[in-house]
């Protein structure tokens, strides 16, 4: 966990580092399977070559710079925002025949902006910790409005696209998935400031 995690999320922080050996284990296991699946895919599936398992890579360089791109503003939304939208396209590649066309430029475009907004609407939650930590992002720049204003903008856009490409139906799925996330958010809000109630009484109880 990074200092300003510690920070924004203190619960959470010391859930990882009681589970640290398990979640570890778990990350190691989930890897493997990923560069088995990877390689797997590039051998059965005609054109797929070596340089498919070399852009498969990119997640792991992205989690290694992460801490150090957020300390400029926009970057960390722009690698992950690319990243995640890059992975989504290219699993559809490397485990078809699907050749790369506009629409799959599209529908890369539609999941940056998505991914994007979703970064620094993150980061819009993570101010405290961030600046305590001199990692200013975007949204420390921008403030509360201007970055809700900007997030709400981005998702939209990247619905119409999806909508523009694939019809109603896949923006309605695109909708319904960011709903979805965004009740799971709120429900882990909601548990992580229950649980700090009950830590800081049960501190003061102590004391």
């Amino acid at each position: 966990m990074s200092d300003e995690d510690q920070i924004n999320n203190p619960h959470r922080t010391r859930l990882v580092q009681r589970y640290r050996t398990e979640l570890l284990a778990t990350e190691i296991f989930a890897l493997i399977c990923y560069e088995l699946l990877l390689v797997w895919l590039v051998a059965v599936t005609p054109g797929r070559g070596v340089g498919f398992l070399l852009l498969g890579q990119l997640p792991f360089g992205v989690l290694l710079l992460y801490g150090s791109l957020k300390q400029y503003p926009t970057f960390d939304s722009l690698a992950v925002g690319g990243t995640w939208a890059f992975m989504i396209v290219f699993s559809v590649v490397v485990s078809t025949t699907h050749e790369v066309t506009m629409d799959l430029f599209a529908v890369f475009g539609a999941w940056f902006l998505i991914v994007f907004a979703g970064v620094e609407s993150r980061n819009l939650q993570d101010l405290d910790g961030d600046t305590a930590t001199d990692k200013t992002t975007l949204a420390g720049h921008l403030g509360r409005p201007a970055t809700t204003i900007m997030v709400r903008t981005l998702k939209s856009t990247g619905v119409i696209i999806f909508w523009y490409i694939a019809g109603i139906w896949v923006a309605g799925i695109v909708i319904g998935y960011l709903l979805l996330l965004t009740l799971f958010r709120r429900i882990t809000q909601n548990q992580d400031e229950r649980i700090e109630i009950r830590t800081d009484q049960t501190n003061a109880e102590q004391l």
